[in-house]
């Protein structure tokens, strides 16, 4: 019997349980229904998804938020798109080329490097 990561679905406690395939498990906390949670232990590299964790991983921050510290802990696709929504981030579409930032406002920049030039010489 294989080992999995379960999680309550009222209480939200977290625990690991050997059982069968297909087993309903109940939380040892409330005696709710758990529910079976889709983890990557160690990142296997040779799993098809390997290259996107790998990726991913060493772009997230690992002193981050909530968001953060649970990708890093199970790196799911969904733990993936809610980190990249509490970053506010999101995919590059097919042939979208990375945008350039916004030029500095030079007017702005002018005044105040004018501003500081005659505080300094009065």
């Amino acid at each position: 019997m294989p080992l999995y990561e379960m999680k309550c679905l009222f209480c939200g406690y977290e625990f690991e349980t050997i059982a069968n395939i297909g087993q309903i498990v109940n939380c040892p906390e409330c005696d709710f229904q758990c529910k079976r949670l889709i983890s990557i232990h160690g990142m296997n590299l040779a799993k098809q998804d390997a290259e996107w964790i790998r990726s991913v991983r060493e772009v997230v921050d690992k002193e981050g938020g909530p968001a953060a510290q649970e990708f890093l802990k199970r790196p799911t696709r969904d733990n993936l798109h809610a980190w990249m929504k509490a970053e506010g981030v999101r995919h590059m579409e097919p042939g979208e080329k990375p945008g350039k930032p916004d030029p500095p406002n030079m007017d702005k920049i002018e005044k105040e490097v004018w501003e500081k030039h005659q505080s300094r010489t009065r």
